[in-house]
């Protein structure tokens, strides 16, 4: 959720793709995917950084997990087709709090950017 507020705006693209990225990722039905999106907001109006979700990531997933989770970041980014300093600030930090290494967040955007070059709104 904080992937696609953190430029101030949450558009629909964004907010559609985040949807779709859980709804896909995680196998749920659309009212569970709309409970969970519900209660990440909830989370992320609350939180004060980023080391309290990653900590529990890093805790809770291997290095494949953090990895495709580094990758649905970047698709909610790419979602409107255009990246923010504040985006890819956020996705750098974040990744490095996952201990994602800076050459695979980088091959990560190179992919995900690729996969939506077609999808350019900007």
């Amino acid at each position: 959720m904080h992937t696609a507020s953190i430029d101030g705006n949450v558009s629909d693209a964004e907010r559609a793709r985040l949807h779709d990225v859980l709804k896909q990722r995680f196998s749920l039905d659309d009212a569970a995917t709309d409970k969970l999106v519900e209660e990440a907001t909830e989370a992320e109006a609350k939180a004060i950084d980023l080391y309290q979700f990653t900590s529990k990531l890093n805790r809770s997933l291997d290095d494949a997990g953090r990895v495709r989770l580094v990758e649905m970041m970047w698709q909610i980014v790419y979602a409107d087709g255009a990246v923010t300093e504040f985006e890819d600030n956020l996705i750098w930090r974040a990744a490095d709090l996952l201990h994602v290494a800076r050459d695979q967040r980088i091959a990560l955007r190179a992919r995900v950017a690729g996969e939506n070059k077609g999808n350019d709104i900007a």
